[in-house]
């Protein structure tokens, strides 16, 4: 099926396209206790997604609960829709955490405006999400191994 856009909304999916930070700020909507509300960057956060942006390598250790989860997922989800045949991994010291991840980008993904969802999702299970595009983002908790037959261009 083809999407038809208008202008503004095809000056909106290039804006997405060329810069992840404008797309999570006007795009992303995360739950809390009640409901989905857009995301509120903090400045840790949004200087990790300009890191990202300007880098062929990037590695981030940091503390616990500073929003890395989430800045990852944001990643992951707009490396996967606008970039054809990418395929990502994601690797956690439990296999229940990679799992939350690939929820978490699923639900930032099933709440984008429809014009933002260029690419659809056409396998979902919990350790494989396929776009239509050729983009695929794995999720391999502890086991690296597990992922030795793929080429991951994003982990």
């Amino acid at each position: 099926m083809i999407m038809t856009l208008n202008n503004d909304q095809y000056n909106e999916l290039k804006m997405c396209e060329n810069n992840i930070l404008y797309f999570a700020n006007k795009y992303i909507k995360i739950s809390d206790s009640v409901s989905a509300k857009q995301i509120n960057l903090n400045d840790f956060q949004r200087s990790v997604i300009e890191k990202f942006e300007g880098s062929n390598s990037f590695f981030l250790s940091s503390e616990r609960m500073s929003g890395k989860t989430t800045i990852a997922a944001i990643i992951l989800l707009h490396t996967a829709l606008f970039k054809s045949k990418n395929t990502s991994a994601i690797f956690a010291p439990k296999q229940v955490m990679s799992d939350y991840m690939l929820e978490l980008i699923v639900e930032m993904y099933e709440r984008l405006p429809n014009f933002l969802t260029i690419s659809k999702i056409i396998t979902k299970n919990k350790q494989k999400l396929k776009f239509d595009n050729g983009s695929t983002i794995l999720s391999a908790g502890p086991q690296p191994q597990a992922l030795i037959t793929f080429d991951i261009s994003t982990v």
